[in-house]
This record gives structure tokens, C-alpha cells and sequence, in this order.
């Protein structure tokens, strides 16, 4: 949304400015959502490794039994659900007010609504996943070895840390050039086309 919108504000003569903001919203989180869903999927697949259960209702109370990958888990829910202090925040809120500032109310009212579902069912997930009652079959689980534990560790640590590209020194330095790159080619194909 943030990076299809931008070239949309271009071209119908918006301001620069807004349609940077919009580009580095969407690039921002994409790099985010790489983080929080590598995180997701590795907390699926630690949760699998030790249970052998997809089934989310026939798991539960496993946060005691896998502390690691509960925590990580929830972090990367919160993440990718938009909850600060978490890196999903802060790039979600960038497409939001990108598209207010740009007059796509609508856009960011659906950004809105997203987060709102993604929260419902992350949090659905974490419930019953790892809080409520330990099921019988499950209960000589134990959490998965350190390296599983460690690359979880590291992208929880990165969900909290990418919230720093927010600040304006940092930002410049790590992403304006690529949305300085988009900014050029997006003016380019304008001017193209008008040819």
C-alpha cells in the first residue's frame, strides 16, 4: 500500500514529500514483515518440532513448557499486529499518516481495520497455542535446542530494533537512498508516459 501509493501521489501532482513518506512507510515495513513473519514461521515450526501438531486445538499451555518460542511468538504477533514499541508500529504508521497526509482516507482506514483483524487472530493464536490447559498428550514437551532458541532470539531482538529506522538520522541513512532511487523512477516513468 505504502509503496504503490507514493507513485500514485506523483502522479496526480501531490506533494514530494508525502509520496517519500509513503515509499519509505511500505519499504519500511517490508523489511519489518520479513523480520516478524521469518519470526512466526520459526515459532510454528519450533511449536511442530517438539509437538508434531498443526492443529491449533489440540495444543495449549505450552508457554510454560517453551518459554522461548512463547515469548518470541507473542513478540512477533504484537509485531505484525502494529503494537508499539514494536517495529510493525511504526512502518504501519507511516502508511497511515502517508495516506492521510496524501488524502487516501480510505486507504488508511483499511490499514486501520487491517491491524485491528491481525490482532484478533494473532491473539487468538497465542492463546491457544501456549496459554489455557496443557493438553495430556503434550505434557513431557520441552523447549527446542538453543540454535532454534538463538535465530528466534535474534528476531525478536530485531522486532524491538527496527523501530529505530523511525528516527530521522538513522532513516536517512538507511533508507532514503532507496526511496530517493523509487522517488526518481517513479518521476521518470511520469515523464515518460507523458511523452
Amino acid at each position: 500500500m505504502g509503496i504503490g501509493s507514493g507513485p500514485l501521489i506523483l502522479t496526480r501532482n501531490g506533494n514530494k514529500t508525502i509520496a517519500a513518506l509513503s515509499i519509505f512507510g511500505g519499504l519500511f515495513h517490508l523489511v519489518n514483515h520479513a523480520v516478524f513473519k521469518g519470526l512466526l514461521f520459526l515459532s510454528a515450526g519450533a511449536v511442530e518440532h517438539r509437538t508434531g501438531i498443526r492443529d491449533l486445538n489440540q495444543l495449549g499451555g505450552l508457554s510454560a513448557k517453551m518459554p522461548v518460542t512463547s515469548s518470541s511468538s507473542l513478540i512477533a504477533s504484537l509485531a505484525i499486529s502494529g503494537i508499539p514499541p514494536f517495529n510493525g508500529f511504526f512502518s504501519k504508521l507511516v502508511i497511515i499518516i502517508a495516506a492521510i497526509q496524501g488524502h487516501y482516507y480510505w486507504l488508511a482506514g483499511i490499514a486501520i481495520i487491517i491491524s485491528i483483524i491481525t490482532l484478533a487472530y494473532f491473539l487468538k493464536l497465542q492463546k491457544n497455542t501456549f496459554y489455557g490447559d496443557i493438553k495430556n498428550k503434550i505434557d513431557n514437551i520441552k523447549e527446542v535446542p538453543f540454535t532454534m532458541c538463538f535465530s528466534m532470539i535474534v528476531l525478536a531482538i530485531l522486532c524491538i530494533c527496527l523501530s529505530l529506522l523511525i528516527i530521522p538520522g538513522i532513516r536517512e541513512a538507511v533508507m532514503e537512498p532507496v526511496v530517493n532511487t523509487l522517488i526518481n523512477k517513479a518521476n521518470y516513468l511520469l515523464i515518460l508516459s507523458e511523452i
